[in-house]
């Protein structure tokens, strides 16, 4: 399965993201190590084998996706937001994610607080080499869905924020499923901060 270095990745078709007027600020990123799920309800345990790469630079230290899928008990349903952080911290230490559970405040859409508290911790996040993981739910042909996606039904899915631009507000995704059928072709790539918040609906790890 390839694996990439994504050190100093630049994000597919970002210049079309950009806001008139807004300074541009220099993007912020961490290298982070991609490997496409092996599975199609394998994201959470690709997600994570991304995020962990934060803290590894060869990819032969990294956990299988085999092995994270056994150690937090994913299924042909997936993996839910607690089984994502038993194997955050399991393989980044205790307590160094936190769960943020949204779905019964009706997501990050529903308030401007819950969504500067997110911008709040990517940076944080980023700046710790700590990753944000976020499950993202994406209905077919959704306004808000990234660039290049082309889901037909509804996606319930788990990807990694490796980076931010904090001028244009643009968050860089490095993300599991690409290269599959109805998603973006290229590893990485950019999405508004306020698109992003309408796609999560559920749940994100945190530092």
């Amino acid at each position: 399965m390839l694996t990439l270095p994504m050190l100093g990745a630049a994000a597919a078709g970002v210049g079309a993201l950009s806001l008139p007027g807004a300074a541009q600020a220099a993007p912020v990123k961490i290298p982070l190590i991609w490997q496409r799920q092996q599975r199609n309800y394998w994201c959470g345990p690709a997600a994570l084998r991304i995020a962990i790469s934060a803290w590894h630079d060869d990819a032969s230290d990294l956990p299988s996706q085999t092995s994270l899928a056994s150690y937090v008990g994913t299924n042909s349903g997936g993996t839910n937001r607690h089984q994502m952080l038993s194997g955050a911290n399991h393989w980044f230490g205790a307590d160094t994610y936190d769960l943020e559970d949204v779905e019964s405040r009706g997501g990050l859409r529903s308030s401007v607080a819950l969504r500067e508290q997110f911008w709040q911790r990517i940076t944080n996040g980023i700046g710790a080499w700590v990753p944000p993981i976020v499950n993202v739910v994406v209905p077919a042909y959704s306004p808000y869905r990234p660039d290049d996606w082309n889901n037909s039904s509804e996606v319930d899915h788990w990807f990694v924020i490796y980076g931010y631009e904090p001028g244009n507000r643009i968050v860089y995704i490095i993300d599991p499923a690409s290269g599959l059928p109805e998603f973006d072709p290229d590893p990485t790539y950019g999405i508004r901060f306020d698109y992003l918040c309408q796609l999560v609906k559920k749940a994100y790890l945190h530092f």
